[in-house]
């Protein structure tokens, strides 16, 4: 399963013009200012970026920031965290095909947790969409694996399972406990 390294690159170059064309398109319609924006952004980038490069034994702490940015800034903060957590990846090595594949599902997974996050503070509301969050990560890295055609899928996993659990604990928790503080705004999402 080859895929031509200049593709993949084009498709990483073709997913971030999309989304920086959507909030420059947008930056007026969000429900917080530009300076918010930006912000979130620029954090939920740069949290998941430093976390990514703190490994050890297999234990990533990526995820945890995937997940609160995704929490307590919506599905925008969580996009530019995969992002963080995509260019971590490729510094560290990870050939093009799991970059890709890391930034598709760091996405979908943020996409999920951030829509859920939109229907309220509640523990349980944050807690279901980060577990739904590490599923869709954990079900795209299998079948991948499975694709490529990997022998011992389960043990290929296990440290990423145990990332993401550790990640949905520590993302939730925090999440939950930033959006009880008095001025913490709420999701980000575009004005109707």
């Amino acid at each position: 399963m080859d895929v031509n390294p200049l593709w993949l690159k084009a498709f990483i170059l073709l997913v971030l013009a999309a989304y920086l064309g959507f909030l420059i398109r947008n930056r007026e319609n969000f429900n917080v200012g530009s300076n918010m924006l930006l912000s979130a952004i620029s954090f939920s980038f740069a949290l998941s970026l430093g976390l990514s490069l703190i490994r050890e034994n297999g234990m990533d702490m990526s995820y945890a920031g995937l997940i609160f940015s995704s929490l307590t800034f919506g599905w925008i903060g969580g996009i530019a965290g995969s992002f963080g957590i995509a260019v971590a990846a490729y510094s560290m090595g990870a050939n093009l095909q799991e970059v890709v594949l890391c930034l598709v599902l760091c996405s979908s997974a943020s996409a999920v947790a951030g829509g859920l996050a939109k229907r309220g503070p509640e523990f349980s509301t944050l807690l279901v969409g980060s577990v739904l969050a590490g599923i869709t990560i954990l079900g795209g890295s299998y079948a991948y694996l499975m694709i490529k055609g990997a022998t011992d899928i389960l043990a290929i996993l296990a440290p990423k399972t145990v990332s993401i659990v550790t990640g949905v604990v520590l993302g939730t928790g925090t999440a939950f406990y930033v959006k009880k503080l008095e001025d913490w705004p709420e999701p980000i999402e575009r004005k109707k």
